[in-house]
């Protein structure tokens, strides 16, 4: 959702730009191949991101469901506090999948912030210089 709400709102900064100054459609062109470039790398990055998340998330349903059917074994046998340390070692792990998909997520909508604000830019100085 949040990559599809920065890139409608670099859509509307083009469409505001290319209403008020037509000689910003020469900047489009650079600017729409790195939108595609950063697009397919992000793509590309939280698709692996996700399967990561999804594989460290199985063991973490398998250890709770294996717990709960055992847990007279577990207290009568004193290891609440291994299982423990196990379970959250798995969380550990799920968290980090999760953390660096955040991460890439920021790194997106960052990288698209910083191209409207490149032609933000331009058009100021565009605007500035072409006035009549």
């Amino acid at each position: 959702f949040q990559s599809l709400q920065l890139a409608l709102f670099c859509l509307s900064a083009i469409v505001l730009a290319v209403v008020s100054i037509p000689w910003i459609l020469l900047l489009l062109i650079p600017l729409a191949f790195l939108f595609l470039r950063t697009r397919r790398q992000y793509l590309n990055c939280s698709r692996e991101l996700k399967r990561l998340e999804a594989i460290a998330a199985s063991p973490i349903f398998a250890e709770f469901s294996s717990s709960l059917a055992g847990l007279t074994s577990i207290r009568a046998a004193g290891l609440e506090d291994s299982i423990q340390r196990h379970f959250l070692s798995l969380l550990d792990k799920y968290g980090r999948g999760f953390f660096s998909f955040l991460l890439t997520a920021r790194w997106f909508g960052f990288r698209l912030d910083m191209q409207c604000a490149l032609l933000l830019q331009a058009v100021a100085l565009l605007a500035v210089a072409l006035r009549d």
